[in-house]
């Protein structure tokens, strides 16, 4: 079996098994600085391994945009194209999302990702990022290993899904197994502090309480009626808006105020 030792920069040594790099890197209390150098041994010596300063994440396409769930032990910043939420409150069937401003996801933050363009998204990866929000506020939770979630009706526990082609949170019985794995670095929705359960919660982003995501062709807004697909103004298609704006549906300019 392979081995492979972190040095930084007293020399310390830290022994672990090669094929375990990958954790070390990406769920240990490792700080990316340029003293730290991770080495493998193979048939020539010791080689040098570069610590990575980006993070990939695959997402999961659903009509017109692709999302996943993300809980890391390090400061990232999201590419251009991929928005990040926190959940802070669920009413009426939907979970309300705040977007992190400045695409900034600091250590141990579960959040939602939202990419309009790409199924994957890269993030660099930082040091010293602020917490925009606290463990209390918000109700997504993360693992950093792959663990069993019970979804049943006894529990606070959803999982983002699929229920109607509309993403969001939900219960999950197949045939009376209500368990599912959760895959490392991934998050859930725990609704413990707000009593109760029901079946699931559809994704409502910014302005929703204003109705925007609820907005469906054939609906008017301000006394223009909607029916198309909607654009914003850099000209990405987009599913829906999430927030208020300018927007190009059905060859209009529609206002979202």
């Amino acid at each position: 079996t392979p081995f492979a030792r972190a040095l930084n920069g007293s020399n310390k040594k830290t022994w672990m098994d090669g094929a375990d790099v990958h954790r070390l890197l990406y769920h240990g209390n490792i700080t990316v600085n340029d003293a730290l150098k991770i080495c493998n041994w193979n048939s020539a010596g010791w080689e040098a391994i570069e610590v990575p300063t980006t993070y990939p994440v695959t997402l999961n396409p659903v009509g017109d945009a692709s999302y996943a769930t993300l809980y890391l032990p390090f400061d990232v910043t999201t590419d251009a194209n991929t928005r990040v939420y926190v959940i802070r409150e669920v009413s009426g069937g939907y979970a309300k999302m705040t977007e992190l401003t400045g695409g900034e996801i600091a250590a141990n933050t579960a959040v939602v990702l939202v990419n309009e363009t790409a199924a994957t998204a890269t993030f660099n990866v930082a040091n010293g990022l602020s917490q925009q929000v606290s463990g209390t506020e918000n109700m997504l939770k993360g693992t950093l290993v792959s663990m069993k979630l019970d979804l049943s009706d006894a529990t606070n526990y959803y999982a983002m899904g699929v229920n109607n082609d509309k993403i969001g949170f939900y219960k999950f019985d197949n045939n009376g197994t209500t368990t599912i794995t959760l895959g490392a670095n991934r998050a859930y929705l725990d609704t413990t502090a707000s009593g109760g359960t029901v079946k699931g919660f559809t994704l409502s982003f910014d302005g929703a309480e204003d109705g925007i995501n609820e907005m469906v062709n054939g609906q008017s807004v301000n006394g223009q009626s909607v029916n198309g697909q909607w654009y914003n103004l850099a000209g990405q298609r987009i599913c829906q808006p999430t927030a208020k704006g300018v927007y190009v549906v059905g060859g209009k300019t529609i206002v979202i105020k």
